[in-house]
């Protein structure tokens, strides 16, 4: 039984590379041999990236006699890249499995079938963690010489870093698990651990020089850090070098840490899984509330935004950027108006630009909200429950408009009134800012959901067909980047004869007119097109 769970739990791991995902139906055996030829060729790329760098460590350490620092360092590498790669499919894949409620009404004992998950989860962290590990191997026998004690357990330390690092992403879907459960509002958990992943890897890679060189000119701190603080990666590090006893050192504890993972997943598996199934809920009487209908079809639109990850990660972003980078705006003010004014003497048309540059600046980031675009798709097989009720064409349209617009105007605000206040624009030139701002949301929500009347889909498997493969997302992305860089390339073509304060009232109301046009076909065209679907 056992074997069979892990092979099926490893077929349906590599599913994607056989069968077509949308509708399920399978490849042909030359698309399936395509997708693990681009996958391999993606493998040894990333493989071929990671022996430069462990060839640049090489060439670092191996002259000072820090073989050990080299493994210990690429074995961090390996050790976080396994777990950010194991992580997000551990939870999905161990405790909410699409089949745990049919494995457990089978006569299996939970732990064979914890093992065949654990399984995977061991796989996964071999396939990341090698990435990192084989490259290493390689590079160090090329610069140090074969070694066959070297080699061997350079090898078999490659299988309990995975075993380890097995454990430690058992131990995060855990903790995900028991907070999932306690916690309300998940996507919105997930959005935020998504952003904050995103702006930590984007960080790392401005700084990935600086870190190298840092690494490289402080060898002995970074040894004596390893040697004080991490001791099973400097187990890990003097074990592949060929120290016996740290080999040994590093071997129980990875093999005794998986033996205590294994029994503790098998006496909270049943528990977490079927926490969501109300099985181990208490009953709980909820009162109905009446209410008026925008209300309700705003509630309703705002749950199915703040209920799907997936749609406020991609058509949500702005709202989570925009305060970001007013805060890196306001912190770096110096920086940023240094840089500004030796442009600007070159150009001294720019000198009085600067509550224009906070127009684009937020134009640019509140573009990237597009909440209305996929509001009417997403709809779905649904969209006859909304045609049957007895409400009017445009309260639909109006509760999917006031979502966009109600998410967006507090972010977009606090943003622009940061941006005014770091370029010390004045007091009539930030009231227009600001109106400037709102107008443009009100604009790209009324714009995406134009493009959603009039490209509607409703025939899709999954949400991420109209949140993330749609032409009407690119087209009103593209309206958004014209508005953002017309609004000062039009400033510069005056050639400085307009003052700024009137270009920015006449912005204001171009945006005010055309929020007032689209409005009257939302509530004519619009309806009946909506009616109509």
């Amino acid at each position: 039984m056992l074997k069979t769970l892990i092979k099926k739990q490893f077929m349906e791991m590599f599913r994607g590379f056989f069968v077509n995902r949308k509708n399920g139906q399978a490849y042909s055996k030359g698309r399936s041999a395509f997708n693990i030829t681009m996958f391999t060729i993606l493998m040894l790329v990333i493989a071929a990236s990671v022996g430069a760098l462990a060839s640049f460590f090489a060439i670092t350490y191996l002259p000072l006699n820090l073989g050990w620092l080299y493994y210990s360092l690429l074995g961090t590498l390996a050790l976080i890249l396994g777990i950010f790669g194991s992580v997000f499919n551990t939870y999905a894949g161990l405790y909410k499995a699409k089949d745990n409620d049919l494995l457990i009404s089978l006569p299996i004992p939970p732990v064979t079938i914890v093992l065949s998950r654990v399984a995977g989860v061991y796989g996964m962290a071999l396939l990341y963690s090698g990435l990192v590990w084989i490259p290493a191997l390689v590079v160090y026998q090329i610069f140090a010489g074969v070694t066959v004690l070297g080699l061997v357990f350079g090898l078999v330390l490659f299988f309990l870093l995975g075993a380890l690092i097995t454990v430690l992403t058992c131990i995060l879907g855990w903790i995900v698990a028991l907070a999932s459960g306690k916690l309300k509002g998940k996507s919105i958990v997930k959005v935020l651990i998504s952003v904050v992943f995103f702006l930590i890897y984007y960080f790392i890679c401005f700084r990935l020089s600086s870190i190298m060189q840092s690494l490289a000119n402080n060898a002995e701190a970074v040894g004596r850090a390893y040697a004080s603080w991490g001791n099973v990666l400097y187990w890990l590090g003097k074990g592949a070098e060929g120290s016996v006893p740290h080999f040994l050192l590093f071997a129980a504890v990875s093999v005794v840490l998986a033996l205590i993972c294994l029994a503790v997943l098998s006496k909270t598996f049943l528990k977490l899984t079927l926490a969501d199934t109300g099985a181990y809920a208490s009953g709980k009487k909820t009162e109905l509330v009446r209410t008026d209908i925008d209300r309700a079809l705003f509630r309703r639109e705002l749950m199915r935004f703040t209920s799907s990850s997936a749609y406020m990660l991609n058509c949500g972003l702005g709202l989570f950027l925009l305060p970001v980078l007013a805060v890196i705006v306001l912190v770096k003010r110096d920086s940023v108006l240094q840089v500004f004014f030796l442009i600007a003497q070159d150009m001294p048309v720019l000198a009085p630009i600067l509550p224009v540059l906070a127009i684009l600046i937020v134009f640019m980031i509140s573009g990237l909200n597009l909440i209305s675009t996929p509001s009417v798709s997403l709809e779905g097989k649904t969209l006859w429950l909304l045609k049957s009720l007895p409400v009017k064409p445009f309260d639909v349209l109006k509760a999917k408009l006031r979502l966009h617009e109600r998410v967006s105007f507090i972010p977009v605000l606090f943003s622009a009134l940061v941006l005014c206040l770091a370029f010390g624009t004045g007091a009539a030139d930030t009231v227009l800012v600001l109106v400037a701002c709102l107008l443009h949301v009100m604009l790209i929500a009324r714009v995406g959901l134009v493009f959603g009347l009039k490209r509607p889909n409703f025939i899709w498997t999954s949400e991420i067909t109209p949140i993330k493969q749609s032409l009407s997302l690119l087209f009103v992305m593209l309206i958004n980047f014209a508005i953002s860089i017309g609004v000062p390339i039009l400033y510069l073509l005056t050639g400085g004869r307009l003052q700024v304060t009137a270009y920015l009232a006449a912005v204001a109301v171009v945006l005010a007119l055309i929020d007032w046009l689209l409005q009257r076909w939302m509530r004519t065209k619009g309806c009946r097109i909506f009616e109509e679907l």
